[in-house]
C-alpha cells in the first residue's frame, strides 16, 4: 500500500517513490515524510543490528534521516533510495563507533612501582603475585 490505502505493483510502486522522490528533492517536507514512513523500518533495522542497542539505534536513524535530508538535492538515483539510505545509516553508526571507543596505548611493561599496589583482600594479593610479571601488562588509555 503506496498512497492513501491505494495497492500499488511493483513497477508502478517505483515510479511513485520516483516522484515522491522528486517532490522531497524540491524541499517538499510532506513528500520526505512519505519517504521516511516507506523506508524508516529498514533503516532502524541496520542501526539496531549494527548497535545492539534500541536507543542508540534510534539516534542513528535519526542521524542518517537528518543527513539525508541534507544531502538530497544531490542524490542523483544512480542507486535506489533504500540503498543510499542503507549507506549513510552504515556510516553513521560507525562514526559514532569512533567517536566511543577510546584510543588506547599497549605497555610493554608496567614500571616497577605500579606492581606493588594493596589490594583489599590477602587473597587478592596472592592471586594476582601467581599470574607472574610477564603477564602484568596493562592498557592505559589516552585521554584526547
Amino acid at each position: 500500500m503506496a498512497d492513501g490505502g491505494v495497492q500499488v505493483s511493483g513497477n508502478d510502486s517505483i515510479v511513485w517513490q520516483q516522484a515522491i522522490l522528486r517532490q522531497a528533492q524540491r524541499g517538499d517536507v510532506r513528500a520526505f515524510e512519505r519517504l521516511y514512513r516507506e523506508t524508516i523500518g529498514r533503516v532502524h533495522g541496520i542501526c539496531l543490528r549494527l548497535t545492539r542497542d534500541p536507543a542508540l539505534a534510534e539516534d542513528c536513524a535519526q542521524e542518517a534521516y537528518l543527513r539525508a535530508w541534507k544531502a538530497l538535492p544531490e542524490f542523483e538515483s544512480r542507486s535506489s533510495l533504500a540503498t543510499w539510505l542503507h549507506r549513510i545509516a552504515v556510516n553513521v553508526v560507525l562514526e559514532r563507533r569512533r567517536r566511543r571507543s577510546p584510543d588506547l596505548d599497549f605497555v610493554e611493561e608496567l614500571p616497577e612501582d605500579t606492581l606493588d599496589v594493596q589490594l583489599d583482600t590477602p587473597l587478592e594479593e596472592r592471586e594476582i603475585a601467581s599470574i607472574g610479571v610477564r603477564h602484568r601488562r596493562g592498557t592505559i588509555a589516552r585521554s584526547n
